[in-house]
């Protein structure tokens, strides 16, 4: 006697031919006025595939679509899957793709293939997101920010939310694991980038190869999310230079006959120099060939004081923000201060100590023709009589000027105004441990920025005439 599953039919299927839409973006980054933009741009990518669908391989429809567009290091489970679109395209109605069924799940895989293996159309047309793919989990060597920012709140900790590639070491999957845990500190979702701010408060972009690194430190027990190891790469005195060409030109091993590709930095770079010499070159007094007397009466020397005070960088930046085009300007008093930048030597100081403060090379360029000007003319005398009556046209309080965001560590955010960043001058043992991460927001990468370390700033809240937001 034969069992009821030796009686049951079998599952039947259909092979259609279906036409693969796959939905991908890439961004492009253009640079206007010395400042980056990033814009996405969508193209489409087209395949044909030959399948027998079924009701129950869903998973394995999925995975070969997948492996079609090259695409098989993202990883598909049965909890992990990714949405898609169809058409039947036999039809003699034209359907717009907005009118395409949505196949999210098992039930309705199932529903498409009774629908494929009874009309048995001769075209399928497949529509598929790539943001949809993108929150799979992927190879370890594949992984972005994105991906980190994507699972982050998915609160899994099973093997296939820590993406490795199959048959790997443990050590390779703490690694990995590690190194999501700095991506998730330290990255911006919004480029994919990994920047690393030290306490002095520079900044440290980090490459694939430094957060690999980092998370083998984190893996001897050398170094923490919070702190990286103690290697050059991290230490900011030993950087190599990044937007003086001549200087690094100079300290580079002999060329080899392979080619080296040139970066939009360096070329930046170079024609941030050679503007800067024509502008000094120009502000100097031409000799003339033939001596011609001097009119004491009415020549009016020109002094610059013996020595910059304390407010000189301070009028100088407020100047810059109104007549030379550097927005933000006084946010970037601290971090000059620390270098011991000045509108007296601003021109002589090196592009790449300028740089690591954060200015864009355009800005550095505008501050150094202008501090010539501002530091040997009579504005650097009149500066703190026009602060004065600048002060009083202002609208906008000091305290209201910045934005800052606190990101709670169970979850929300809250924005709140503040003033200019400064040092915080207090000792370790008055400062108490938050409840939330704080970052600022920066208008040279039009993005948010962690809070450095060591710094504070004057809240809206702090002051007692400020306006209750709520009222």
């Amino acid at each position: 006697m034969s069992s009821p599953s030796d009686s049951s039919p079998e599952t039947p299927g259909f092979t259609a031919t279906f036409i693969i839409y796959l939905d991908t973006y890439t961004k492009t980054t253009t640079e206007n006025n010395g400042k980056a933009k990033t814009k996405e741009v969508k193209s489409t990518k087209v395949k044909e595939l030959v399948f027998q669908v079924s009701e129950s391989n869903h998973i394995e429809f999925l995975t070969t679509i997948l492996m079609k567009h090259d695409k098989s290091h993202y990883r598909i489970t049965e909890r992990k899957k990714y949405t898609f679109k169809y058409l039947l395209g036999n039809s003699l109605v034209v359907y717009r793709r907005a009118e395409a069924m949505d196949v999210d799940n098992q039930a309705d895989y199932a529903e498409m293939a009774k629908k494929l293996i009874s009309e048995e159309p001769q075209k399928v047309k497949i529509f598929v997101d790539m943001k949809n793919v993108e929150k799979l989990p992927a190879s370890a060597q594949n992984e972005t920010v994105g991906d980190i920012a994507s699972q982050d709140g998915s609160g899994a900790s099973d093997d296939d939310e820590i993406a490795v590639v199959d048959g790997a070491t443990e050590l390779d999957r703490e690694i990995a694991r590690f190194r999501r845990l700095i991506i998730k500190k330290w990255g911006n979702e919004y480029d994919n980038s990994v920047t690393y701010i030290h306490q002095s408060g520079m900044e440290i972009p980090c490459t694939p190869a430094m957060i690999k690194d980092w998370a083998r430190a984190m893996y001897d027990g050398e170094a923490t999310t919070t702190v990286p190891p103690n290697i050059p790469s991290f230490d900011p005195t030993k950087r190599e230079p990044a937007l003086h060409p001549m200087r690094h030109f100079a300290t580079a091993p002999a060329a080899t006959p392979a080619a080296t590709p040139v970066s939009t930095t360096d070329i930046s770079s170079l024609t941030s120099m050679l503007l800067l010499r024509t502008v000094r070159d120009l502000t100097r007094e031409a000799t003339p060939l033939t001596p011609v007397p001097v009119r004491t009466m009415t020549s009016l020397p020109v002094t610059s004081p013996v020595a910059p005070t304390p407010s000189t960088l301070t009028r100088f930046l407020k100047y810059a923000e109104d007549h030379l085009g550097v927005a933000f300007a006084s946010t970037y008093e601290a971090s000059l201060h620390g270098i011991g930048a000045g509108p007296d030597i601003l021109v002589d100081m090196a592009d790449q100590d300028l740089a690591q403060v954060g200015l864009s090379a355009g800005d550095i360029i505008r501050l150094k023709k202008g501090s010539v000007t501002w530091w040997n003319g009579p504005l650097t005398k009149s500066s703190a009589k026009r602060q004065r009556s600048d002060t009083t046209e202002s609208e906008i309080p000091e305290y209201k000027k910045f934005q800052y965001e606190k990101r709670y560590h169970d979850g929300g955010r809250a924005r709140i105004s503040g003033s200019c960043m400064k040092p915080d001058e207090r000792p370790p043992a008055e400062q108490t441990m938050l409840d939330y991460d704080l970052y600022y927001f920066c208008e040279n990468r039009k993005s948010w920025v962690i809070f450095p370390p060591g710094f504070t700033f004057e809240s809206e809240g702090d002051h007692a005439d400020a306006e209750d937001p709520f009222i």
